[in-house]
């Protein structure tokens, strides 16, 4: 078959077969008919197709000025394999959705960004929303409100 198909059947008269070669006894007119399937792309390896955003320790929801918050975002494929090169964008919203800061980077080998977020002393006390996007080529991934932290005060 021509590149890109797979042979299906042969369907002959009202018989079919899957055998890619079977023996015809000619004692009339007979058609014979091949099948060919075209072949379904298979997805790359690295097409992004989950995206996981935690703050580690996990333990960790609740910061006071000048404390750090680390952000994590791991990227993975359909079969659960790392993506790696893939850009993420992390963005920190606080509770009025007034955008905080903004973070970009491309994840590592281990499919893995990190970020490093300080609480500003004069960060508004309350509830904090991390949200991220990953690209892989042509395909984003969203997570909105993804992880929450509370900031408060000193």
């Amino acid at each position: 078959p021509a590149d890109g198909w797979n042979f299906e059947k042969w369907v002959i008269g009202e018989f079919e077969t899957s055998n890619t070669t079977t023996t015809i006894t000619m004692n009339n007119n007979i058609t014979a008919t091949a099948i060919f399937v075209e072949e379904s792309p298979p997805n790359p390896p690295d097409d992004l197709t989950s995206m996981n955003v935690s703050i580690e320790p996990s333990s960790t929801t609740s910061y006071k000025y000048n404390e750090w918050v680390n952000i994590r975002v791991s990227t993975t494929d359909q079969s659960g394999q790392a993506v790696a090169d893939a850009t993420v964008e992390v963005t920190i919203v606080d509770r009025y959705d007034s955008v905080i800061a903004t973070y970009t980077g491309n994840t590592g080998t281990d499919g893995i960004f990190t970020a490093s977020h300080r609480v500003a002393n004069k960060s508004t006390t309350g509830k904090y929303t991390i949200q991220a996007t990953a690209f892989k080529g042509s395909l984003a991934l969203v997570e909105a409100a993804a992880v929450t932290f509370e900031v408060t005060g000193r």
